[in-house]
């Protein structure tokens, strides 16, 4: 009982600073794909570790997900081929919650499994992006008539019109392993005009933050939610948020 305390009072706190107390660098991330991630390896000078503070912009985190191989045995496709229970859930509020002409973005989308899917079901207008090069290069072979971009996330919506696409959703750490310095949450909202579907932890991960208050704040109100395990810090939420 003591440890699980501690640990929700550790949890609030990263909640705390991760969404009220840490400054925003969107323009920090403006094509930064060119400017810092297409280098073979980062210029470990004094901006370099002063990254490694809470405060400070940092797309290092990004840098791995860029080379992960297809094979990887911690987070290579095969783990990114099969529907599971939750993935089947996500696809299932996806289809409730969009039309067939909607111009739909699968964030983060690795080998587009969602994306087939949809595309088989007569989907026309679908989107991926990925920052994984080898993923995107083999999912352009497999899946025709499909959309897909190698970018950072950040550097993507930053890029991309308000109201641009009518659904977005996620699955998995794509939020959660967001530094807090780049507004995530209210650049999906800002290019987004009906539907946001997201598949995530909560409580945990990287950078743990009050995901539905910053929904809200940026006026999308939650319609949908179901909840995925029985402990609270290993729990995954599919979370539906619509435009006000």
């Amino acid at each position: 009982m003591i440890k699980q305390k501690i640990i929700l009072i550790n949890i609030l706190i990263k909640k705390t600073i991760n969404t009220f107390l840490t400054p925003r660098y969107n323009l920090f991330y403006f094509n930064v794909d060119k400017k810092y991630l297409k280098k073979k390896k980062p210029n470990k000078n004094f901006f370099y570790f002063f990254s490694k503070l809470w405060f400070i912009p940092s797309i290092e985190n990004s840098r791995y997900w860029m080379n992960v191989k297809l094979d990887d045995k911690i987070h290579g496709a095969q783990h990114y081929l099969k529907f599971t229970k939750n993935s089947k859930d996500l696809i299932k509020a996806i289809i409730k919650y969009s039309r067939k002409e909607d111009k739909i973005l699968d964030l983060c989308c690795n080998i587009g499994r969602y994306l087939n899917y949809l595309k088989k079901k007569n989907y026309k207008k679908l989107y991926g992006v990925d920052i994984n090069k080898e993923a995107i290069l083999n999912t352009k072979k497999n899946i025709r008539n499909v959309n897909f971009s190698c970018s950072s996330l950040e550097n993507y919506l930053l890029k991309k019109k308000n109201n641009y696409f009518d659904v977005l959703y996620t699955h998995g750490a794509t939020l959660e392993l967001v530094k807090p310095t780049f507004d995530v949450i209210s650049e999906i909202c800002r290019i987004t005009s009906k539907y946001i579907i997201v598949l995530i932890h909560e409580h945990v991960h990287k950078y743990p933050r009050f995901w539905r208050y910053e929904f809200k704040k940026n006026k999308f109100k939650l319609v949908s939610e179901k909840k995925f395990g029985i402990e609270l810090f290993n729990q995954t939420s599919l979370l539906v948020f619509k435009k006000n």
